[in-house]
């Protein structure tokens, strides 16, 4: 299974544009809810993207990552990010 140190998400806490990484993944899909479970929007078949939070409101968010690894092996993570302005 992939290191969950593989899947970041910088800057968190966040004000703008936030980079989400899957690392060694060869390839993936992005998920971003809120707290209510409520998925924002999704991004397919990257390891890597920049998404701009900015015109969400303060809040702890969810970044779900799935896909496969570098063996081809499923995986899903989940990390939580900060939006503060």
């Amino acid at each position: 299974l992939p290191q969950v140190s593989d899947f970041s998400i910088n800057p968190n806490p966040a004000s703008g544009e936030v980079t989400i990484s899957l690392g060694q993944a060869r390839q993936g899909r992005i998920e971003i809810f809120d707290l209510l479970g409520n998925r924002l929007t999704s991004f397919d078949n990257i390891t890597n993207h920049t998404w701009n939070a900015s015109s969400e409101p303060n809040g702890v968010y969810f970044v779900r990552a799935s896909g496969e690894d570098a063996n081809s092996l499923p995986f899903t993570i989940s990390k939580r990010l900060v939006i503060a302005r």
